[in-house]
């Protein structure tokens, strides 16, 4: 079993050391990352499950600026959008890993 509960919520904007904003890279770029890293081991150790741990204040995602660079830094606001890019992850996981249902089974909770 996985479970990604990873969150970050600093104050100020942060960029990881490749640029990426800090909440972003944390909060759901690792998921994404430990999700693909152990898909082969989850898979072998039949039947797993993989939860990504969201939140009720998952919202306000834009696509057009991931990375806080267009709109005023708030931490809070940052973190409900990370949380609502998590869902999103998870909903594409269950699907794409729904070619081996026997191995993986994937939901998030909040």
């Amino acid at each position: 079993m996985l479970v990604n509960n990873a969150a970050a919520a600093p104050a100020q904007r942060r960029a990881a050391a490749d640029g990426t904003e800090w909440q972003l890279a944390v909060n759901v770029l690792a998921y994404f990352r430990l999700m693909r890293c152990l898909r082969a081991p989850l898979a072998r150790a039949s039947p797993s499950r993989i939860v990504n741990v969201v939140s009720e204040m998952a919202g306000g995602m834009r696509l057009d600026d991931l990375q806080w660079r267009l709109r005023t830094y708030d931490a809070v606001s940052v973190y409900a959008a990370t949380k609502q890019a998590d869902m999103m992850l998870t909903w594409e996981a269950a699907e794409r890993f729904a070619a081996d249902p026997d191995a993986f089974a994937v939901a998030f909770t909040s």
